[in-house]
């Protein structure tokens, strides 16, 4: 009795945990929200150049500016140990912070914390 019991709720718990996981299908074209940064200030998984190269540069480090900015999925890369790199670029053809024309972001992660926002 104690074993089917505890192969019930291993069960249970199993098909629990796989229906909080929702998959968003990633391909070449996709659009994207950029959302608020994970971190407070800066974004964690979406990788922008540091402030002092943006300044470098000529662009404006001002974060506010790209939060709620619609983002394209240029290509797709995936890695050996299983992680989905993308890279972004801005969807009105401007760019990011008047310096660079895309970005690369981890996928999960950065969809995971809500930096990115699916359409």
């Amino acid at each position: 009795m104690r074993k089917l019991i505890f192969l019930t709720t291993v069960l249970l718990c199993f098909g629990w945990v796989k229906g909080q996981q929702t998959e968003f299908p990633i391909e070449k074209g996709s659009i994207f929200i950029l959302g608020t940064p994970s971190s407070g200030l800066e974004f964690k998984y979406i990788h922008f150049p540091k402030r002092n190269f943006i300044i470098k540069r000529g662009g404006i480090a001002d974060y506010k500016g790209i939060i709620g900015k619609k983002v394209e999925v240029s290509q797709v890369v995936s890695s050996q140990n299983g992680e989905t790199e993308i890279i972004l670029k801005p969807l009105d053809g401007q760019r990011f912070f008047k310096v660079f024309p895309k970005v690369k972001a981890d996928y999960e992660k950065a969809l995971g914390r809500g930096e990115l926002i699916p359409i």
